[in-house]
């Protein structure tokens, strides 16, 4: 476990922090870099439903934290001068990291997918309904019969 308050890095380690540094670096482009599919018009058109284009949202934000969480994990762990912040598994530090720093993003985050998928639901049911009234069908055949062009005693 992480002692809160205690410098794990001893004062001027340089290539501690930079490695820290680069570990956010390197981690935000991959992040960027895997929502490639959303950067066009035509690629997110090419990406699939609204559905399959938040599922890979969701699995590249999950991706990102608990990458980039390991990664800082490790960083910390190999330059770590309190020995239990040395003997706590990656894992588990990285796990604690993810809680202490992503716990309100990844609860807000599945709050949204939880509604956005409800959303979704609830347009396929509607959906599902108006094709089963064939509504379409009625305003199809009432246009070709010429209804829309009779004189409406409301106009």
């Amino acid at each position: 476990m992480v002692s809160k308050g205690t410098s794990t890095f001893e004062d001027g380690e340089a290539s501690a922090y930079e490695a820290l540094g680069r570990i956010v670096c390197d981690n935000v482009h991959a992040f960027l870099a895997s929502l490639e599919f959303a950067t066009t018009k035509d690629a997110l058109v090419k990406s699939g439903s609204v559905e399959e284009i938040l599922n890979k949202f969701l699995a590249s934000t999950d991706t990102f934290a608990e990458s980039f969480c390991i990664s800082l994990a490790r960083a910390v762990r190999q330059n770590a001068l309190v020995q239990e912040t040395r003997a706590t598994p990656t894992s588990t530090l990285g796990s604690e990291i993810r809680a202490e720093a992503f716990e309100a993003l990844d609860a807000l985050v599945a709050r949204h997918s939880n509604r956005t998928s409800e959303v979704i639901g609830q347009m396929r049911q509607v959906l599902g309904e108006l094709q089963d009234t064939n509504v379409l069908d009625a305003a199809i055949d009432g246009a070709a019969a010429g209804w829309g062009s009779r004189a409406r005693p409301w106009a």
